[in-house]
């Protein structure tokens, strides 16, 4: 019991020291600083590094399988390797890293102690390799004495621990200490510079993906780091490693924030993937960890609220705004003027805001919750259809998903729509399990609220209809059932069928893409890897990563298929509704874009995860998911950094014109439908003309303006169209100055 509280006592101590260290670091550096230069990363000189600590690794594990093969003859390379992962993976969370003496557990019981033995072999060695290869730190930064003294140390372990004399002297006295002859000790002692001097060649390249820092530099200051991080004061090190790189390579002129990236990379790369690998030995699989989903949800929560009232409402949000304040007769007139859009979603947005108003925050606040809800329900589904691993896997890739991200903080109703999708196909699943009343009425419910969420839930309700109607093909009581079901929401959605065939849809959809090859490829990335993925696209990875995940999803399609309905499925759900978006765009109007896929994109990240999961040997699952997370931490990273780059910034302009306005000056906006998104933030504050390019006649707008002693034009694209508004604002008045936003300008004028 009293171990247990030392233990508990320690561990909080390091966490406050560790929360205390980090706070210091991070008030020297901004955040934000360290993010932007970790986004500008280059790739290529990382990808070297991270070889460098797969090798660095291969060395620890060598040296140590030698080892234990003087002890354990029976031990092979793929058991010692075991071993070393289950021992890093408890050494990271263990005062001094002693809980790395967890690497003797597959050893035999009567050959413990000799085991434990080793451990205390090996990590004498790593420590007298690191004190040699820090002399050259010791001279530069402590002088001479330093230097001396620190050579002076090695020479005396070198002697104490390499000299057959002694070793006999200290095997006859302790024998099981002294267990290991000279030449195995040599061979690791050997072992140990040339891994940690692949280290100094590991930061030399990670260095070098920030900033120019030469391999002198990098052999003369990293060693001194690599001591310092044996301090066990805080968790796994962290904060010490970091402080210690910001100090001692930033005397070599390497910027703070360079020096603080590099430290954690190389702790991610050598200590944490590896500590990672040995979880999944000690599990035997994510399957074990219960608690996971529940961690994976809130880090998905936390991602999705991050920053989220962060850019500027954009034209659809801005029309969720003003038709949902326009109560529910007015929604319903309003939206049965579009067809595609009914009216669920934005009666729910009325009674939201009513309740919590309709600040950006709030607006956006239930796509928030929806899309939080479907990282837990896309695990439920996953679950039922496949494994609680395959779940899992889907659930991580979900919730990191920077392209679900983006539509968790949009006041849109595209995440509600994947939240009643995953809902319903769920149930449809329970039906092919046991076709009964409750199900059916279950599945009714949820499948009348999808049709009354969006047009386009039709596609998911053809795919359920594709699965159960092929499942009961011999079943003909079970499909009448069915029908009668599918008939009453035939009737129930009959209303928005009559609006759309006797109402003429938009031309104009925003998002929607001529269809080509491009346009679909296109999709795919944006589904893949989000709407900020420059990072990726300026180094030309892009179709890397396209091959290697669209690798993953032919993999997930492919046998041995232990459930194949749960495939079939899982399949119809998203390729069903990708084949009839690409049949329907083909004539005339297009509809084909990857907002609208979105609905359907969760089916092709759990074919991804059923790849990942098929690879069977643990290790490589989690070095696959290790390896997708940093993608996604990358893209997630430039996603949030460049917020201000997705919408045009309608908040700043707004809040420009009423700082330099007054009651007697006038907006024009050039695109009429813009209107929206400035008289959401302007709230009726400043008068304004929203006008039609194409519509566009000067005599009219003259009288319109004539009282007005300033004019605002907002253009929002430079074009034939729009100009016309210019040239004759230019002719007409006289012009003042111009004020650029990103993707808007205004041109101001007076009389």
């Amino acid at each position: 019991m009293w171990k247990e509280k030392k233990n508990l006592f320690i561990n909080l101590l390091k966490l406050i020291i560790t929360a205390v260290v980090l706070y210091f670091i991070f008030k020297k550096i901004p955040a934000r600083e360290i993010l932007l230069s970790l986004s500008s990363g280059k790739i290529y000189p990382l990808i070297i590094a991270f070889i460098f600590g797969l090798l660095f690794s291969f060395f620890k594990i060598l040296k140590w399988h030698l080892l234990l093969k003087t002890l354990y003859t029976e031990s092979s390379f793929l058991k010692s390797m075991e071993s070393y992962f289950i021992g890093m993976s408890i050494g990271i969370i263990t005062p001094g890293r002693l809980g790395e003496v967890a690497r003797i557990g597959n050893i035999p019981k009567e050959k413990k102690l000799e085991g434990t033995m080793l451990v205390v072999w090996d990590k004498i060695f790593d420590v007298l390799a690191v004190l040699i290869l820090a002399i050259f730190g010791f001279y530069f930064f402590f002088g001479l004495f330093f230097a001396i003294l620190t050579g002076i140390i090695i020479l005396m372990g070198i002697i104490l621990f390499l000299n057959p004399k002694i070793l006999k002297r200290i095997k006859r006295r302790f024998p099981k200490f002294a267990y290991i002859d000279i030449k195995a000790l040599g061979i690791n002692f050997i072992l140990s510079l040339i891994s940690y001097f692949t280290v100094i060649i590991e930061v030399y390249f990670i260095t070098n993906a920030f900033n120019n820092f030469s391999f002198k530099n990098s052999l003369i200051g990293y060693p001194i780091v690599m001591l310092a991080n044996l301090l066990p004061i805080t968790i796994g090190g962290l904060g010490v490693r970091e402080g210690a790189s910001i100090y001692f390579l930033g005397k070599l002129s390497l910027p703070s924030a360079s020096a603080f990236n590099s430290a954690f990379l190389l702790f991610l790369i050598n200590t944490a993937l590896p500590a990672i690998i040995g979880l999944s030995y000690l599990n035997k699989g994510l399957k074990n960890s219960k608690l996971l989903i529940v961690f994976i949800t809130f880090i998905g929560a936390i991602l999705r609220i991050f920053k989220i009232s962060e850019r500027s409402i954009w034209l659809d949000e801005a029309i969720t705004a003003q038709v949902s304040m326009s109560g529910i007769l007015g929604i319903i007139l309003n939206r049965s003027q579009t067809g595609i859009h009914p009216p669920l979603y934005f009666i729910l947005i009325y009674f939201w805001t009513k309740i919590f108003g309709d600040s950006e925050f709030s607006l956006r606040f239930p796509s928030f919750i929806f899309g939080t809800l479907s990282i837990f329900l896309i695990y439920k589904f996953v679950k039922k259809i496949y494994d609680k691993e395959t779940a899992l896997i889907s659930s991580i890739l979900y919730s990191l998903s920077p392209f679900f991200i983006y539509f968790s903080q949009e006041a849109r109703m595209y995440p509600l729509l994947i939240f009643l999708g995953l809902l319903s196909l769920t149930y449809v699943y329970d039906l092919s399990i046991e076709f009964n009343r409750k199900n059916l009425l279950k599945l009714l419910i949820v499948n009348s609220l999808l049709l009354y969420t969006h047009f386009f839930s039709t596609l998911l309700i053809i795919s359920e209809n594709i699965f159960i109607i092929l499942l009961n093909r011999k079943n003909i009581e079970n499909i009448k059932r069915w029908l009668l079901i599918q008939l009453i929401n035939l009737l129930i959605f009959s209303p928005w069928i009559y609006v759309i065939l006797t109402r003429n849809t938009p031309e104009i959809y925003q998002g929607a893409q001529p269809l080509s090859l491009n346009s679909i490829l296109v999709s795919f990335y944006q589904i893949f890897f989000g709407f900020v993925r420059s990072f990726l696209e300026r180094r030309g990875l892009i179709p890397i990563f396209l091959v290697l995940f669209l690798f993953f999803i032919i993999l997930g399609i492919l046998p041995p298929n232990k459930d194949k309905k749960g495939l079939f499925l899982n399949i119809l759900y998203f390729f069903v509704p990708f084949l009839s978006l690409i049949i329907i765009s083909s004539f005339g109007k297009s509809f084909y874009s990857s907002r609208y896929l979105s609905a359907f994109a969760p089916g092709i990240l759990i074919l991804m995860a059923r790849g990942i999961k098929k690879i069977k040997l643990y290790p490589l699952i989690n070095i696959s998911l290790i390896f997708l997370v940093l993608i996604y931490s990358i893209l997630n990273t430039s996603y949030y950094l460049r917020l201000n780059t997705l919408n045009r910034p309608w908040r700043e302009v707004v809040e420009y014109i009423h700082k330099n306005a007054q009651e007697d000056h006038i907006v024009l906006i050039s695109e009429a439908y813009y209107y929206r998104p400035f008289e959401y933030y302007n709230r009726g504050k400043i008068s304004y003309i929203p006008v039609n390019p194409d519509l566009f006649y000067p005599e009219k707008l003259e009288k319109e303006i004539s009282n007005s002693k300033r004019v605002f034009l907002i253009l929002s694209d430079e074009n034939q169209r729009t100009l016309k508004i210019k040239n004759w604002l230019d002719s007409t008045y006289k012009y003042k100055e111009k004020k650029e936003f990103y993707k808007l300008k205004i041109h101001i004028y007076e009389s």
